[in-house]
Parts: structure tokens; C-alpha cells; sequence
């Protein structure tokens, strides 16, 4: 699986909200394959939906959106976890760790050779050999 865009939770939040300026960045960058979400960004977004005002309308409109542009959900593997346990480690040395969410999303990001794309990068920029993105820089 080649996913070349990892979108995290904020960008992914920005698309469903309609923000014209990022659903103009991802249409550019949509190919069938090219662009995924971690399972934990799906689980964040899961919360909301479930726990939010309108569960059965929000939904249909996630699993519509979805499916409408191609982003594929891509699962934790046990080699998620050896990058996630090394990027815990190496940024524990240097005293500068981040939420156990944003290592879990550049350890898949890592694992797929995935660009991330976020409007955190100040987190994710912290994180070895990663590749990241704002939706605003491409």
C-alpha cells in the first residue's frame, strides 16, 4: 500500500467542516490509493460523530465523504508500533515528546512513506525523518 498523503485529524476535520481551502488542496492531490487516514485520526473523528449532536446524520456524511474521495483508513500493524516505539524513544531523549496520538500518526505516516499532512507542525515537524505538510503549503 503506497499512500503518499497521511491526512491527520485537523485537516480531516476541516474537509468534513467544508473549508474550501483544503478541499481544494486534497482534490488536487486525490488519487485512488494516494491518500489515507491513520485508524486512530478515523477513531478521533468516530468520537465526535458518535458523541456529537446529529450521530446518524454525521455518520452518513463520514462514510459519504469517504468513500467520495478515496481516503483509504489504514491499519496500526506491528510495524506501526516499532516506529511508534522508536519515535517515543528518541524523542524522550531529547525532552521534546509529543501526544501519543501525533506518534501513532507519524509512525504510519513513517511506515507507508507518507507525507503528513496537518496544521500541526510544529508536533509532527519534531519527529525523524518525516515529511510534513500544511494544507496551506503545499
Amino acid at each position: 500500500m503506497s499512500i503518499r498523503f497521511l491526512i491527520d485529524t485537523d485537516v480531516m476535520l476541516d474537509v468534513l467542516a467544508g473549508r474550501q481551502s483544503t478541499v481544494r488542496f486534497l482534490g488536487e492531490h486525490l488519487r485512488p490509493g494516494a491518500v489515507g487516514i491513520s485508524l486512530l485520526t478515523y477513531g478521533e473523528i468516530l468520537d465526535g460523530v458518535l458523541w456529537g449532536r446529529n450521530p446518524r446524520e454525521d455518520w452518513e456524511r463520514l462514510d459519504v465523504e469517504l468513500a467520495a474521495s478515496r481516503i483509504e483508513i489504514i491499519p496500526v500493524t506491528r510495524k506501526t508500533i516499532e516506529h511508534f516505539a522508536y519515535i517515543r524513544g528518541y524523542l524522550r531523549k531529547r525532552g521534546s515528546t509529543i501526544g501519543y496520538g501525533d506518534t501513532l500518526i507519524g509512525a504510519t505516516a513513517l511506515e507507508h512513506g507518507s507525507t503528513v499532512v496537518t496544521r500541526n507542525l510544529r508536533h509532527f515537524s519534531r519527529v525523524p525523518g518525516l515529511h510534513v505538510m500544511s494544507p496551506a503549503t503545499p
